[in-house]
């Protein structure tokens, strides 16, 4: 289970987009979702260094790349899907709750 160590954040910077009628890209729910989906063991594959739960090495850095693509283009904004294209695979492993080791 993830901690979730940026919830507070995460809730501030939401109601200031929200008040400012500014689009949200959750990555903080979309990652938490995710890695709770494929578990401990795998999520720490994207671990840059094994005991830092932070920092992303580059199969985490493709996969959470991807999950923000994913995510701008969930947005119900104008023009966004024109700006960013998602992996097809690693994006349906993302919806899937799947792990995938992308390559980087």
């Amino acid at each position: 289970m993830v901690i979730q160590s940026l919830a507070v954040e995460a809730a501030a910077t939401i109601t200031v987009a929200k008040s400012l009628k500014a689009s949200v890209v959750d990555l903080n729910k979309g990652s938490t979702n995710y890695l709770n989906s494929i578990g401990q063991a795998h999520a720490a594959e994207y671990n840059l260094i094994p005991t830092d739960n932070t920092h992303l090495n580059v199969y985490g850095q493709a996969l959470f790349g991807n999950m923000v693509s994913l995510l701008m283009n969930g947005i119900k904004a104008a023009g966004l899907k024109e700006w960013t294209t998602p992996n097809t695979t690693i994006a349906k492993a993302i919806q899937e709750g799947v792990f995938i080791l992308p390559s980087a």
